[in-house]
């Protein structure tokens, strides 16, 4: 196995760090936690000329592969910023909460207020660590199934995706706003299924109407009555629409 070349450069170690491994000059900065049961590597990304860092948890024990991850993130991290990206944009869950906390600040005494604030928060666990900037139509639609899924009936209104898709435009407007976001992505189209009412056709009606003249005989005082009562009730809902 080819062994990881380790650069001498001296990084000061805080005391939370187990161990730790510097690369490519301190561009690539390895190390693992002292207070972890089971430490795994976590990366530092270093880009000359830029503020900043990117830390990563690589999720390897092993340091040759936690070394691969780092250098493949570093050389991401070399792309992303020569195109004129963030060097850290700022992700979903983030933008979410500092939303919630400025519309609950604002408006909190408002019931669709409280009711946007649990929508968005509950949307967190479906975006994760999904930069903001990454957040696209096939994204939404995607969220849209989720939504679905973790539904108590497995599935959901038209009206409440209608009131969820108003929700995260005004969230991503707000994004636009405050330059978060270059444009608010398109909303995919959502096709429901027609599931009328079910109805009575003009035979059904004739059917239920000559019954209904049969149905009111009866030699029981108490019951023609109940009965006679039943139908007038039909024919007067059934006349007044």
């Amino acid at each position: 196995m080819t062994q990881v070349s380790e650069k001498k450069t001296r990084i000061r170690k805080p005391k939370s760090e187990l161990e730790s491994r510097v690369f490519k000059g301190g561009a690539i900065y390895l190390f693992r936690r002292a207070d972890y049961k089971n430490p795994t590597w976590v990366c530092r990304i270093k880009v000359p000329d830029i503020k900043g860092y990117v830390v990563r948890s690589t999720g390897r024990k092993d340091e040759h592969e936690a070394f691969a991850f780092a250098s493949d993130l570093y050389n991401k991290t070399l792309v992303r910023v020569a195109g004129g990206q963030d060097l850290n944009p700022k992700k979903v869950a983030a933008a979410v909460r500092e939303f919630v906390d400025h519309i609950n600040l604002a408006e909190k005494k408002r019931r669709t207020t409280r009711t946007r604030s649990q929508f968005l928060t509950k949307s967190i666990a479906f975006f994760g660590s999904m930069a903001l900037k990454d957040l696209n139509t096939a994204a939404l639609a995607q969220f849209n199934d989720w939504m679905r899924q973790n539904s108590r009936r497995g599935d959901i209104a038209q009206s409440t995706v209608k009131r969820y898709s108003t929700d995260l435009k005004i969230f991503l407007n707000w994004c636009h706003e405050r330059d978060y976001i270059d444009s608010v992505p398109r909303f995919p189209k959502i096709t429901f299924s027609q599931n009328r009412r079910p109805h009575f056709d003009e035979k059904d009606w004739t059917k239920l109407t000559r019954n209904l003249r049969e149905f009111v005989k009866t030699p029981i005082p108490k019951v023609e009555r109940d009965r006679k009562m039943l139908r007038d009730y039909v024919l007067i809902l059934a006349n007044t629409g």
